[in-house]
């Protein structure tokens, strides 16, 4: 990480090529994995949760990357959250279920990293929470296999 006046410039590889990732925004926000409920061979429903410590004064859009041990995306559930995070109060805020579709013969076990970002742009906001040098916020791992998924908390630290 490269720190220059309150920007961050995150370099990562993703699918072979050099991104950069700003954060323009600290988003006193931390991600978590409130349910995750096995719905067929192809599909889950995951229920998010937001610990929220200062309202957010801006709309985000919530990304969420189901990786490789590598940080690799193997699929994802880019959203809205509902409720618009500018409407987000102090406290926890809930956010889903959506429904997940696993790409076919996938299996394995999968990080959870999600983080906020803008449309606009594409500049991702620093969160609260354990990130990675691309601003995602480890919150657990999925286990894809036969025909369910499981999900695993992050060990208490």
């Amino acid at each position: 990480m490269l720190n220059i006046k309150g920007l961050m410039l995150g370099l990562a590889a993703t699918w072979g090529l050099s991104t950069a990732v700003w954060a323009e925004d600290k988003v006193e926000v931390e991600p978590t994995v409130k349910e995750v409920k096995s719905s067929s061979e192809s599909e889950f429903e995951i229920t998010y949760e937001w610990k929220v410590t200062e309202s957010p004064k801006a709309d985000w859009t919530s990304y969420v990357h189901f990786t490789d041990e590598n940080g690799e995306i193997k699929f994802q559930d880019d959203h809205e959250p509902s409720p618009e995070t500018s409407k987000w109060k102090v406290g926890m805020v809930k956010d889903g279920p959506n429904t997940v579709s696993i790409p076919d013969g996938l299996t394995g076990t999968f990080e959870i990293r999600m983080g906020l970002y803008k449309v606009d742009g594409g500049e991702r906001a620093e969160l609260n929470g354990k990130g990675d040098e691309e601003l995602r916020i480890l919150v657990g791992k999925v286990k894809v296999a036969d025909g369910k998924v499981v999900f695993v908390p992050n060990p208490k630290p």
